[in-house]
């Protein structure tokens, strides 16, 4: 029996709400390309300049391991899940994935990272320089890579293990690594640098790295990944930040104000030349530095793509390397916030964290409506 005042949706209806939705979506991708000045010649001019770049990398690179399994039940002795595994498959994740994502893109990149040297490095090693990267590590006994592995039934994870501690590195290979990273960035066109929160960036490092950037006249570009062990605020002065709505929040200790109140919060307290906040499914926000005590804070927004989305892990990664190296190319904030958000939308849509092809972000433009007719 249904009383006045009872909704009813058909599925009809429900249908033709959501493209409703998806159409007032897309309008704004479209308002914002058309704003932009966002182009398929010009998106294509920038990234054929990729390979004229060189790009360092320093961080914590991760080993993503996926085990795809069979017969997940509840096991006879205990209410927990029991799986047989088939197969397994490996990723390179973390800062790993930013260089490897770098270099498909055609810029020459050179990752610098702090690791025990077994077969877990020798993994991540291997795959890097497959890949085109130069590898620079600095051993340090017991700080082993950090591994996340992964179950998977019929494509769907089950769970998770991670291995690993964080490690911070001793005194004397922060003072080499300073000194390797000081004569690595001349010869180089700028610096990527993303603390996972395993202890690589300590204080002496993460102060350090402005004042190497502003003497050799590079610029450095700054993110964080972490659940609350890593602050984005430790790295001063970066031309660009890409942190994540939460990781934003957590730099600051403000839960409940906007993202706009806290942009200029951040500006004020880190220096920052850029700033790009991604919200996962619900887009991007760009806000550009106030040129003056009394300038607003200009803001652009790019919604998600939609995407039938598999696998978001990495996406963060290339999203921050997808920006870093289009602003180095000599493009604008949103042209990078376009193409990194186009990397993240590619490689969410697959399961891995393999990053995106050249080939593949070329199809993937070819059939955006926004970039259509243009």
């Amino acid at each position: 029996m249904l009383g006045s005042g009872d909704v009813i949706f058909s599925s009809t209806e429900i249908g033709r709400r959501k493209r409703n939705s998806l159409d007032m979506e897309q309008q704004k991708i479209q308002r914002f390309c058309r704003v932009n000045e966002i182009n398929p010649a010009r998106l294509k001019n920038a990234i054929s300049s990729f390979s004229d770049l060189k790009v360092l990398i320093l961080g914590d690179a991760i080993l993503d391991q996926y085990v795809h399994c069979e017969g997940a039940r509840v096991a006879s002795e205990s209410p927990i899940v029991s799986v047989k595994p088939v197969s397994e498959e490996w990723f390179i994740g973390g800062a790993g994935l930013i260089a490897r994502q770098a270099a498909v893109l055609g810029a020459k990149v050179t990752f610098i990272t702090c690791c025990q040297e077994d077969e877990d490095f020798a993994r991540i090693k291997d795959s890097l320089e497959r890949s085109g990267v130069e590898v620079h590590n600095l051993p340090v006994p017991g700080r082993r890579a950090y591994t996340k592995t992964r179950y998977l039934v019929g494509g769907r994870k089950v769970f998770k293990v991670d291995r690993g501690n964080p490690a911070p590195i001793p005194i004397e290979t922060t003072n080499d690594l300073i000194a390797l990273l000081r004569k690595q960035l001349a010869n180089h066109d700028g610096l990527i640098v993303t603390d996972f929160g395993y202890g690589l960036f300590g204080p002496t490092l993460a102060n350090a790295i402005p004042g190497i950037a502003d003497k050799a006249g590079k610029p450095y570009f700054a993110d964080v990944s972490t659940n609350g062990q890593a602050n984005i605020l430790k790295f001063s002065k970066p031309q660009l930040a890409t942190p994540t709505e939460d990781e934003l929040r957590f730099a600051l200790g403000d839960a409940e104000s906007g993202i706009s109140n806290l942009a200029s919060r951040y500006y004020a307290a880190s220096g920052a030349r850029g700033l790009i906040v991604t919200m996962g499914r619900r887009g991007s926000l760009c806000f550009r530095a106030p040129k003056g005590k009394t300038d607003r804070l200009r803001t652009d927004y790019l919604p998600a793509r939609e995407s039938n989305e598999v696998d978001a892990v990495g996406a963060g990664d290339v999203f921050l390397t997808g920006a870093s190296v289009s602003e180095r190319a000599g493009e604008s904030l949103q042209v990078g916030m376009y193409v990194g958000s186009s990397l993240a939308s590619l490689s969410a849509a697959t399961l891995g964290n393999e990053g995106a092809s050249l080939p593949d972000l070329y199809e993937f433009f070819e059939q955006r409506v926004e970039l259509a007719g243009e």
